[in-house]
């Protein structure tokens, strides 16, 4: 029974990776017991040997490993050993191949145990409490195994790696760009695994910029995820049409449109239609329904964000849990999806009506619980501007970071200007006439 759980492709393709990329047996966590087919045990227990020993790690010394034992001839030879390096896609899917290895390895373990349980059950000899505590214990190991603490040299590559893709193509933006310069510039654009939590009193664009950083990630071909708790969706791709198409909102509510703004929307609209965004507007989400939903798209289309708008609208905890409750459980679950799917957040979020008040945009004016200023990565507040001179100026708001932990200053801030007629913002360009 146990024997069908297994992949003979993800177990001959992580030892192909290991052969091809030495960096591979330090990135993954594997046994050489967590493979079903001997002989790739058996090589895999020579590759973490010569990398315990801090020798170098190749064909040639894996070859040397396994014959010095006695063991070459019995895993196929060094022909075999080419094949694997030969028929192995590439080393950059190692993870995936150890997860796969490791997730059978622990499913069949599992059915042993509960093998083991059911003979145990039936054997009337045995002390069954004694017995079952055994299998139990077993069993929560096997559940846990995946999450265990390895050797940080794990991680260690994984940023060797990254650093040294990353030199090979410099920039400024080593995130997902926003289209907001300075945000961008700032931050280094939105980071998978982060949370950028987005907040402000209503009707200071909120739903605009994330709508329209949305607009601009999936152009540049970023795809992901768009869930609008509180407008309709025909609502939400109508103020894109209008951005993209440069027709002002009030004229395609009326469909006072002349010809030229009919061509404009049109083409707008075909553009639009190409873009990878994948865009609910049902009210009945709860975060595990969320993340359930985030990993089909994860897995079908490869998502890279997503956005929440807005958090409080999520159900879990309505109407049993206070709101000091919700936010903390929500919050967190949320980061615990980005984190897990490897996906970058936008979450807006409410203040409370003394934070609305408070012009200076004090991050203590979210609503909730305090425990979502910590899991959030990135905190922006969009505020009215209000220049040095006293009145606030009508044509720009002010977006105030409350928090950004790769920052180097989490408390700047920058300016946008509103474009008239359409539901959009501009880059502040302070040598420029700022647009009436």
């Amino acid at each position: 029974m146990t024997d069908i759980i297994y992949s003979p492709h993800a177990e001959e393709s992580l030892v192909g990776a290991a052969l091809i990329d030495a960096g591979v047996i330090g990135r993954v966590s594997v046994d050489p017991g967590d493979f079903y087919i001997i002989r790739h045990g058996m090589i895999w227990a020579a590759l973490l040997e010569l990398h315990k020993r801090g020798s170098g790690v190749d064909y040639v010394t894996v070859c040397e490993e396994l014959d010095s034992k006695g063991k070459l001839g019995e895993v196929g030879g060094d022909a075999y050993l080419i094949k694997l390096m030969e028929e192995t896609p590439s080393s950059l899917g190692a993870d995936d191949y150890a997860r796969i290895v490791k997730d059978n390895a622990a499913r069949r373990n599992t059915l042993r145990l509960a093998s083991d349980l059911a003979r145990l059950a039936g054997d009337e000899s045995k002390d069954l409490s004694q017995s079952v505590s055994q299998v139990m214990t077993d069993l929560t190991k096997t559940a846990s195994i995946t999450q265990g603490a390895v050797s940080w040299s794990r991680y260690l590559s994984q940023s060797y790696d990254l650093v040294e893709e990353r030199a090979k193509n410099p920039q400024d933006t080593w995130g997902i760009p926003t289209g907001f310069s300075d945000y961008d510039r700032m931050t280094g654009g939105l980071q998978q695994t982060e949370i950028m939590l987005l907040s402000g009193e209503p009707g200071k664009g909120k739903s605009i910029f994330a709508l329209q950083a949305a607009q601009v990630m999936a152009f540049n071909g970023h795809p992901g995820a768009l869930y609008s708790l509180e407008m309709l969706g025909r609502a939400v791709t109508l103020r894109a049409l209008s951005n993209a198409s440069k027709v002002e909102s009030r004229k395609l509510k009326t469909g006072k449109l002349d010809p030229d703004d009919w061509q404009k929307f049109v083409t707008a609209f075909e553009e639009l239609s190409q873009l990878p965004i994948y865009m609910s507007d049902s009210v009945e989400w709860t975060t595990a329904a969320l993340r359930s939903d985030l990993s089909r798209l994860k897995k079908v289309h490869g998502i890279e964000w997503f956005i929440i708008d807005y958090s409080y609208l999520i159900q879990d905890g309505m109407g049993k849990l206070s709101e000091m409750d919700r936010t903390q459980i929500i919050m967190s679950n949320l980061k615990g999806t980005a984190k897990t799917l490897n996906l970058a957040g936008i979450v807006i979020h409410s203040m409370t009506k003394a934070g609305m008040q408070d012009t200076s945009g004090s991050q203590a004016g979210i609503r909730g619980s305090g425990q979502v200023t910590y899991d959030a990565d990135v905190i922006l507040l969009l505020l009215d501007h209000q220049p040095s001179a006293g009145q606030p100026n009508p044509n720009m708001i002010t977006a105030k970071f409350g928090k950004g932990r790769e920052m180097d200053d989490a408390k700047k801030k920058f300016h946008l200007v509103k474009l008239p007629g359409f539901p959009a913002f501009g880059n502040y360009q302070p040598n420029s006439p700022m647009r009436p």
